[in-house]
């Protein structure tokens, strides 16, 4: 099978993971060690201001441009995000650091009949992540660099008319280091063309091994080992912010765009999400770390959003917020769903979504769920435990004990009928707070089922009425 690659360059990475608010604005990313202009957008681009300039030449153009070092680590993270995002549409996918991405494209082929219908899926996964990108085909991964990072824009699979666009390109385009271009230009070879067309056995007997490896894999007589990247089942997205933000209200714009790219994760995965963490990265302070949970799992962005708008009106800033990062902690598969015609009726809440909302605004320690407890004094005979969390059941259930409970025990003042009993209760001597009473069920004259005890010192009590 003819070998065919794809190579994606994203040359302003950096510039177009930054959440811009305004985009009116100018700016630039400067490489803090050279002092120059590595990436800019269009706002910068129409006062002047190019890539490779001064720091200080750019200033003088436009005073009022947004300035941002350079930072390798986001480069490096963003591309991991795209590789994620492809891994939906192709499988074997090569990180080149910080601003590349090669992908093999022959095995896809058949799959998409045809090279059209396959960058098509790719085209359509970049659309989505509002990326800017060169790109080229070629029959080798270096070939397929070379093109994509002058710009070429096309695809090929014809090896010939590749090498042949390859051919025209001065060495000063390619990726030989300065101290090689200096040696082949002492023997007259200034471009590709030249260089290429030499036999390997040649090129051997002149210049050094990486020469020679350069050529072979460039022209694809040499084997170039790749190293695919096999994406993480996780969800895991750090925005940073063009300005620093003090107020949570602030936050809600940015975090949309953190949520939608979550829906699309999960929705593709066909999962819900049931935990997510958001971190407020702080300047000069520690994070904030918030936990924001669904009972009933989701997906969508807009849910997600009003449990984390909730969650954020009880957070006080410390410090301005430089970066936003979301992470899913815990995905589950959908699974079978069975609705009917009327689910998802407009105003109607589940009791999930209904919990949901509050332990987000109240927190999950507020939220709980009555249930039984292994204890044979009525008073003591219920408890409240974590909402949704099962409780283990006493060895033996009281069947006979009334739905309604009075707040404190009152007096028997009726004269009522006993109908059952007694069933004493001896119990609590551990905890010193003891009881000892007979229980017995009664009728009153109205025609109420009572529940009444009987002390010690023969004083009677009523306790609660059945349904």
């Amino acid at each position: 099978m003819t070998q065919l690659w794809l190579y994606l360059h994203f040359y302003q990475l950096q510039l177009d993971k930054l959440f811009v608010t305004d985009n009116s604005q100018a700016v630039a990313i400067v490489d803090p060690r050279q002092h120059q202009i590595v990436q800019r957008n269009e706002q910068a681009s129409q006062h002047g201001i190019e890539v490779g300039m001064g720091l200080a030449t750019a200033a003088l153009l436009h005073q009022d441009i947004q300035v941002i070092a350079y930072n390798n680590e986001q480069e490096q993270q963003a591309l991991q995000e795209i590789a994620s995002w492809l891994y939906l549409s192709t499988s074997d996918i090569s990180l080149y650091p910080p601003q590349g991405l090669l992908l093999r494209v022959h095995p896809m082929l058949m799959m998409y009949q045809g090279l059209d219908n396959y960058w098509l899926a790719i085209e359509q996964q970049l659309a989505r992540l509002n990326i800017h990108y060169h790109y080229a085909s070629g029959p080798s991964p270096l070939a397929a660099r070379m093109l994509a990072i002058n710009a070429h824009n096309q695809l090929c699979a014809d090896k010939q008319q590749a090498m042949q666009i390859l051919y025209e390109y001065p060495l000063s385009r390619s990726e030989l280091t300065a101290k090689q271009q200096e040696k082949l230009a002492r023997v007259g070879i200034r471009t590709l063309q030249d260089l290429i067309r030499l036999p390997l056995a040649d090129i051997a007997r002149r210049f050094d091994i990486d020469l020679v490896n350069y050529i072979g894999r460039l022209r694809g007589e040499l084997q170039h080992p790749q190293t695919f990247y096999l994406p993480p089942a996780r969800f895991e997205q750090q925005l940073p912010l063009l300005y620093e933000i003090e107020q949570t209200q602030y936050l809600q714009r940015p975090l949309q765009h953190l949520f939608t790219q979550l829906e699309q994760f999960l929705r593709w995965r066909d999962c819900y999400c049931t935990e997510l963490e958001l971190q407020l990265i702080q300047r000069d302070n520690a994070p904030v770390i918030l936990s924001v949970h669904s009972a009933q799992g989701d997906y969508l962005a807009a849910t997600w959003q009003k449990l984390t708008a909730l969650r954020l009106e009880n957070i006080q800033l410390t410090a301005p917020v430089t970066d936003l990062k979301l992470k899913a902690l815990h995905i589950t598969s959908k699974g079978s769903e069975v609705s009917d015609l009327f689910d998802g009726r407009q105003g109607v809440m589940r009791p999930l979504q209904l919990l949901s909302l509050l332990q987000a605004k109240l927190g999950r320690e507020a939220v709980s769920s009555p249930a039984v407890a292994d204890d044979f004094r009525p008073e003591r005979a219920c408890t409240y435990l974590p909402a949704l969390q099962q409780a283990d059941l006493p060895a033996q259930l009281h069947s006979q004990r009334p739905i309604l409970l009075l707040p404190k025990p009152q007096p028997l003042t009726d004269k009522v009928q006993v109908m059952y009993g007694p069933e004493r209760i001896c119990s609590g001597w551990w905890d010193e707070q003891p009881i000892l009473r007979d229980y017995f069920i009664a009728r009153s004259p109205d025609g109420r089922w009572c529940w009444i005890y009987r002390q010690a010192d023969q004083r009677w009590f009523l306790q609660g009425y059945f349904a």
